[in-house]
């Protein structure tokens, strides 16, 4: 229904969360806490004021990300705080560049592997036009690469600067 970002911290094995919950279903953000306990490499279950997320620890995060990774040729859905974005495909090159053309908007971007070796990416968009998802804006975030489906599916999500908008796309490879 939409994403979190916030700054984590754990204790012992105590796991606290605190940012903003953006819920796309209602255009809406709100700023909040979740805490519980966690389990390495195993599970954690995160409540709030508002109900509890069960998180299952996937053994993929451990891969080291690659450029070859996601390279090629994606379809995609996705959506800002306000907007849907119009279901297409996207080419990324082996530098991880692409650009894409939507109705009054180009962005141009890159997703590129994270230094850590593990299976996250860089994502940074720039977006210009009347019709863009999240405005006239640069958007950084990050991307994780499912390879535990055929076909391999991604999911990023990039900020504003200001963190009050966004987008969460999910790509399938073609």
């Amino acid at each position: 229904y939409g994403a979190l970002y916030g700054t984590a911290s754990t204790s012992g094995n105590t796991a606290t969360i605190s940012g903003t919950d953006f819920n796309f279903l209602t255009n809406s953000s709100t700023q909040g806490t979740l805490t519980g306990p966690i389990t390495a490499k195993s599970t954690m279950s995160l409540s709030s004021t508002s109900g509890t997320i069960p998180l299952t620890y996937g053994t993929t995060y451990d891969r080291a990300a690659t450029s070859a990774g996601v390279t090629g040729t994606w379809s995609y859905v996705g959506r800002s705080g306000g907007y849907t974005l119009v279901p297409a495909n996207i080419t990324i090159n082996s530098s991880g560049v692409f650009t894409l053309s939507q109705t009054n908007c180009v962005t141009s971007g890159s997703i590129v592997p994270r230094a850590g070796g593990k299976n996250v990416y860089n994502i940074t968009l720039t977006s210009v036009g009347s019709g863009c998802a999240a405005g006239q804006s640069t958007l950084t975030g990050v991307t994780y690469l499912d390879t535990t489906v055929t076909p391999n599916k991604f999911l990023a999500l990039a900020l504003t600067s200001n963190k009050a908008d966004g987008l969460i796309v999910i790509g399938t490879k073609q």
